[in-house]
């Protein structure tokens, strides 16, 4: 789609599934794989229902006859193609991931960008250009940024906006440093009250990240959480999986307490919620600490 018509709109899609339905599929050790990447998990549900049967509590083992490691992989490998797309001397840049790439100009010569990134914890990125003069870039603005802008060699850069980038007015220069700069803030993301399994729920997103809640960090059931929306959500930094950003939200929790779990129906007397709080990390990182229970649309309020 991004060669057909390079709109932002597809470059957000493209970000969030590589990101979080990608790189999910792998465990951090790169020894076991999901062939599913469910949003709800509850173990005991997952094992037993045949409703559920495809869905893992855990990753597995690589197969003896394997298609989706080996898909992972490979798109793994190629992930310097979805970076940019070119015509002729104007090129888009779609991902702001750390890589190095050259572009033959058409007056001849080549331009060399390198790319560094604090994505996808921070809006931050400096790309750096040397070699021949005269290539074009546009840089996309993902849909979450807030307070974008580009500075060249420090100083502020005009740019006009089209289908999501940022046109940058002047051709790239031999030692031109550009640095592009933006906001991103966790939020909170519903879906169309059509989309019957997710009706009253909310996600929180962080940037191009889904995140989750997990049993380890939390309690059990997940579900009875419900997630007060008008309270804000809280980053806190994590030495978890080599430096990662977790997140907190606030809200109530069901009293299971004065219920026998031997007791599957009363009559309805009202519900008592205790404040509480749920922990999340990214998605992609979930059940690589051990299995439990995972959740990514929570009740909400």
């Amino acid at each position: 789609m991004l060669k057909l018509s390079p709109e932002g709109k597809y470059a957000d899609v493209m970000e969030r599934a590589l990101y979080n339905n990608v790189i999910s599929g792998i465990s951090q050790d790169g020894q076991r794989y999901f062939y599913v990447n469910p949003l709800e998990v509850e173990p005991q549900v997952a094992r037993y229902r045949e409703d559920h049967k495809a869905v893992n509590p855990s990753r597995v083992k690589w197969f003896g006859c394997a298609c989706c490691p080996p898909n992972i992989t490979r798109t793994l490998c190629e992930l310097g193609t979805y970076v940019y797309t070119r015509s002729g001397d104007e090129v888009h840049q779609h991902l702001y991931i750390g890589n190095e790439a050259v572009f033959p100009l058409q007056q001849g010569g080549q331009a060399h960008l390198l790319c560094e990134t604090e994505m996808p914890w921070q809006g931050r990125a400096k790309i750096v250009c040397s070699g021949a003069d005269g290539l074009r870039l546009r840089l996309r603005i993902p849909s979450y940024a807030k307070n974008f802008e580009i500075r060249r060699g420090g100083s502020p850069e005009p740019f006009t906006v089209c289908d999501g980038y940022a046109i940058v007015q002047r051709p790239l220069e031999n030692g031109d440093i550009l640095t592009v700069n933006f906001e991103i803030q966790a939020e909170y993301m519903a879906a169309n009250p059509r989309v019957t399994e997710d009706c009253g729920k909310a996600a929180v997103v962080r940037g191009p990240l889904v995140y989750c809640a997990e049993q380890i960090d939390n309690f059990a059931p997940l579900n009875t959480f419900c997630a007060d929306t008008s309270a804000a959500i809280r980053e806190e930094k994590s030495d978890l999986f080599g430096g990662i950003m977790m997140l907190e939200v606030s809200g109530t929790r069901l009293d299971v307490s004065a219920w026998d779990e031997n007791e599957l129906y009363r009559p309805w007397n009202g519900t008592k919620e205790v404040p509480c709080t749920m922990k999340l990390l990214p998605y992609f990182l979930w059940n690589n600490r051990g299995e439990g229970e995972m959740l990514v649309w929570m009740r909400a309020r």
